[in-house]
């Protein structure tokens, strides 16, 4: 059982999708929320599988929470699928590190780095294996797809990408997720063979060429990043993301293997932000629809770094919970000055909400 449910007044325009889905010998009851057309938080109501017949009752206890709240059922949402226990999958994500606006310049003049997009979504890996295969084949056969998000844990996934998932492979694939739509920029297994240790350049080469051999069907839900290569085209898509007010942009060294997780600091991948943000602790929740928030110092301190308002679009998040904020700049010894918060963050652990996150104003003499 699933259902979509939809809240649009004012300025809100929001979706809550439920399952209720076989685990093992029981039952589980799922969920995701957020703002329409965005990466969804996903999250369970049963943190172990429980009787068909309780698993009803949370599930019918949950929609009429909701429709009490609001939100109405209506046709075409997009439903999840896939393993909400968050198991360890076993494999990590490359992650990048952030550089300044003067490093720019450099990457943009040298041909040994490419840009592409930096996507306002979920860091994605989609595990796509062959779990009954057709007489000793190693690409044909009933296949598994597995969402994968950025601390290496199996998460459920649109049901889109896991349908176009299916056409795929089998492989590995790294992108963004935003609503039912991946955005893919590397390739690292396909068929068998692991692609890791080739040039980022020849793994995004294989992975045009395996797009291109998808059998065509309508609905995919897989869009490849488009790449610039050489320094007029890097220019002009700065140029164009920032008219856009988009989220940044991604330098990625061309030569470079794959490295997953994230160096201690530079790296062969590295990500301008056309906005400051942080992800930070809630440790208080006040009146007013107010957080505040702190962060974690180099000797594991917990530091204030003020307030935000939570949009009256969004839940109030819970104290414990991490939340993205975006803000202008940190006052030294201060606060986030004219913080926003984005939402919450399910992918994001305690200890990586560090001061060292922080941009800092400059004094007028630097």
């Amino acid at each position: 059982m699933q259902v979509s449910l939809f809240y649009q007044q004012g300025s809100s325009d929001k979706v809550y999708n439920i399952q209720l889905e076989p685990s093992g010998s029981g039952w589980c009851v799922n969920f995701q929320y957020g703002r329409r057309n965005a990466a969804l938080t996903a999250g369970t109501k049963t943190q172990s599988p429980v009787s068909e017949t309780e698993a009803r009752k949370i599930f019918d206890k949950l929609v009429a929470e909701k429709k009490g709240k609001g939100y109405v059922e209506r046709e075409g949402g997009t439903p999840y699928t896939g393993d909400t226990t968050k198991a360890v999958s076993g494999v990590l994500p490359q992650l990048l590190n952030p550089i300044e606006e003067e490093q720019v310049e450099a990457l943009i003049t040298n041909d040994d780095w490419c840009a592409q997009e930096k996507f306002d979504g979920r860091n994605r890996l989609l595990r796509i294996q062959l779990v009954m295969p057709i007489a000793h084949s190693v690409t044909d056969g009933l296949k598994k797809v597995e969402g994968i998000n950025k601390l290496g844990l199996v998460v459920s996934i649109p049901q889109p990408i896991h349908d176009t998932g299916l056409r795929f492979g089998p492989g590995l694939l790294g992108g963004e997720e935003i609503a039912d739509r991946l955005h893919v920029f590397d390739l690292l297994e396909l068929r068998g063979r692991d692609l890791r240790l080739l040039p980022y350049k020849e793994r995004y080469l294989e992975l045009l060429n395996a797009m291109a051999q998808m059998p065509s069907h309508s609905g995919c839900a897989f869009a490849v990043v488009r790449t610039a290569w050489a320094t007029q085209e890097k220019r002009q898509m700065l140029a164009n993301l920032r008219a856009a007010n988009a989220e940044g942009m991604v330098f990625k060294n061309v030569h470079a293997p794959y490295m997953p997780g994230r160096p201690s600091s530079g790296g062969p991948q590295l990500k301008l932000k056309f906005y400051k943000s942080c992800s930070a602790i809630v440790t208080g929740v006040n009146a007013k629809r107010s957080v505040g928030v702190s962060l974690l110092s180099d000797a594991g301190e917990v530091v204030s770094v003020g307030n935000v308002t939570i949009p009256p679009n969004k839940p109030v998040p819970s104290v414990g919970t991490i939340a993205e904020i975006k803000y202008l700049y940190a006052i030294p010894h201060g606060c986030l000055f004219q913080p926003i918060y984005l939402g919450p963050r399910d992918d994001t652990l305690r200890s990586e909400c560090r001061m060292a996150q922080l941009v800092y104003k400059r004094e007028e003499n630097d």
